[in-house]
């Protein structure tokens, strides 16, 4: 995975990002580079005619005449400009990050889930969901997103009605379905990419859009319910393959959480994926 560095954008973008262009690029370097112009016409070429003793009149052509000589052989006879892109290369180019995956046993309890509905009775998510409850006692869970399909949706409607039965829908919110609405972070202010908790059949094997999902989710839960990223963890065992994959991706960040359910032990208990990141040079 590569992180990318924001630096050369927005140097080479003005028109978005103007505030920084204009802050940084503009005045900045402008206060820098009036500042060096006059130290060099007005400290150093009087200070060298001195030395030389030479008069104005013949210095500052001559300085003008010898940079504009020295310009001319940098571009025409130097490859200046691929080693200055070279350098900046060097000093601009992102660092690549090394993730690596570690596998625990998971022991915690915590306040957020997002789990993937199956169409079934047995599904997953029930598990998850009862996991993070840790029968009733603190930490407990306090909000679950769970993800559905059309046919998923009467299966994680029983379940709902089977934890108020319980007693448990008092414990926690359970949220699901089309009615549930959630604002794109990327778009925050555009009522038409809002997402809901549905994924319409068309978008079931669709990893991209399940990952823009649960990238919803993270927000929402950040936005409606102040939970920090730290504080939700995502299962990825239910629900298709690619949903899976949407989750996986949508998790691969340094804040967030995953867990599936391991089928290797009898007792099927619940494991974490820690990612650990390692920052390493570009190798060219």
């Amino acid at each position: 995975m590569k992180q990318r560095n924001p630096v050369p954008e927005i140097l080479t973008s003005p028109t978005r990002y103007f505030i920084i262009y204009f802050l940084f690029g503009s005045t900045l370097f402008g206060l820098v580079s009036s500042g060096l112009s006059t130290l060099f016409w007005d400290r150093f070429i009087p200070w060298l005619e001195r030395k030389l003793t030479v008069d104005s009149t013949v210095m500052v052509p001559g300085v003008v005449i010898s940079l504009s000589l020295f310009v001319l052989i940098i571009v025409y006879f130097i490859p200046f400009f691929r080693l200055l892109k070279r350098l900046q290369s060097l000093v601009f180019s992102s660092p690549e990050t090394e993730v690596e995956a570690n596998v625990k046993k998971l022991e915690e309890h915590l306040p957020g889930l997002i789990t993937i509905m199956s169409p079934k009775e047995d599904s997953p998510a029930e598990r998850a969901i009862r996991h993070h409850l840790n029968d009733d006692r603190l930490p407990h869970l306090k909000h679950c997103w769970l993800i559905c399909t059309p046919k998923s949706q009467p299966v994680a409607e029983k379940l709902d009605q089977r934890f108020i039965g319980e007693g448990l829908g008092q414990r926690f919110q359970l949220h699901y379905g089309a009615g549930y609405r959630m604002k794109d972070p990327d778009s925050p202010d555009d009522p038409e990419a809002e997402m809901s908790l549905l994924v319409p059949d068309e978008q079931v094997n669709d990893p991209i859009y399940i990952q823009r999902l649960v990238n919803c989710i993270y927000a929402d839960a950040q936005n409606r319910y102040s939970l920090e990223e730290s504080e939700v963890i995502a299962d990825f065992t239910g629900g298709t393959k690619a949903m899976t994959v949407g989750v996986v991706l949508a998790g691969a960040t340094p804040a967030r959480r995953l867990q599936y359910i391991s089928q290797l032990s009898e007792d099927c208990p619940f494991m974490e994926v820690k990612l650990a990141y390692r920052l390493k040079p570009v190798k060219r």
